[in-house]
């Protein structure tokens, strides 16, 4: 499980609409990050560590644990010194978990286009 649910259920307060909006706003974030994760390793370091840190946050608040583990780590290399060239493997990994996030949010809204995200939470 990519997103937990019932980690966004609490955030929420149970409120299923705002749980679709925050996927979807999720879902757009990570598809854009993915689109542009390789050509901001390629032109930009800086950029490409504010991006990390960010979507390390959306990941953690939406309940994307295992993502953002996976952010913070490729961000403590960067920042520690680690060469972009070094993390080549790490970032392509990362942009295909990146996408595998955005797909699981967009799921997880057209299954339950009008509710039911609690429900979803409770059946695990």
């Amino acid at each position: 499980m990519l997103i937990d649910v019932s980690h966004l259920v609490v955030q929420t307060a149970g409120d299923e609409a705002l749980q679709r909006e925050i996927l979807a706003l999720f879902e757009g974030q990570m598809r854009d990050v993915a689109r542009n994760l390789q050509c901001l390793a390629d032109v930009d370091p800086a950029s490409l560590l504010l991006v990390l840190h960010r979507s390390r946050g959306a990941a953690l608040a939406i309940g994307a644990f295992g993502l953002g583990e996976e952010l913070a780590l490729v961000e403590a290399k960067l920042a520690s010194g680690t060469s972009i060239l070094a993390l080549t493997d790490e970032i392509g990994a990362l942009r295909e978990r990146i996408v595998e996030a955005a797909e699981h949010a967009s799921s997880l809204i057209a299954a339950r286009p009008h509710g039911g995200l609690a429900k979803a939470a409770e059946s695990g």
